[in-house]
């Protein structure tokens, strides 16, 4: 599970590297049911908005009611244009859980901490939005995580 969270990290990473945005938050919700298998306590980044040029911490803790023995994660992205929102030509992405993790995943507490750079070459003018929602072995719904984040500019 760690590593599926990491991919999620590494993919929201990705995506502000290639989509940008203005000076504000970025902000998370649950966007999963109640029976999902894994209740995320906390997610926090730090700084609290990813800047250009900079390394962006992301902590997520929270409780894996099940053991999950395989499974897939999508991750899907979202800019804005014009007013609209667009998904990004490439987007979804998906994995394999035991490509990313070692299976199963025992249930329990669950903390996750990773760093990632965002580039300075990082556009600072477009905001985006997505989410990431992990499935297991039964395709029942782990996790759902939507986002809605700007990156600042680096000085």
């Amino acid at each position: 599970m760690q590593r599926a969270f990491t991919v999620f990290v590494v993919a929201l990473a990705f995506a502000a590297a290639l989509l940008a945005g203005v000076d504000a938050d970025a902000h998370w919700q649950n966007c999963g049911k109640p029976s999902d298998l894994f209740k995320v306590q906390t997610l926090t980044l730090n700084p609290p908005q990813p800047v250009a040029g900079k390394n962006l911490t992301i902590n997520i803790h929270g409780l894996l009611t099940k053991p999950v023995t395989s499974g897939k994660i999508t991750f899907t992205v979202f800019y804005e244009s014009n007013n609209k929102w667009q998904q990004l030509p490439t987007s979804p992405y998906y994995f394999n859980i035991c490509d990313v993790t070692s299976c199963p995943v025992k249930a329990g507490p669950k903390s996750f901490i990773q760093s990632v750079f965002i580039p300075s070459f990082t556009p600072t003018t477009v905001p985006y939005k997505g989410n990431c929602t992990i499935y297991d072995q039964a395709v029942q719904e782990v996790t759902c995580i939507s986002y809605t984040t700007n990156i600042a500019p680096g000085l």
